[in-house]
């Protein structure tokens, strides 16, 4: 895989990304090529959660109350096939 380093980057453009990184469980190195594949249109993949987002989010949703058990989600999945 090549290497690019980009050291100029707006304080700016650099706290956004830091902030969508912070956001998204991941590092800013792994925001950026998930913003550079989307906006190129590489991959489709890019656009998708990982597993450990997934997770993450799932374990954010419990400590509000919000438990969403694979049970109930292949339910929800089901509501509008019916």
């Amino acid at each position: 895989m090549a290497t690019l380093n980009q050291l100029h980057l707006p304080d700016e453009l650099l706290a956004a990304i830091r902030r969508r990184a912070t956001e998204n469980g991941i590092s800013v190195e792994e925001q950026v090529l998930r913003d550079l594949a989307i906006a190129e249109g590489v991959s489709e993949a890019a656009q998708a959660p990982s597993i450990d987002e997934i997770r993450r989010g799932r374990e954010q949703m419990a400590a509000r109350g919000v438990h969403l058990t694979d049970e109930f989600l292949r339910e929800a999945k089901q509501w509008g096939r019916d």
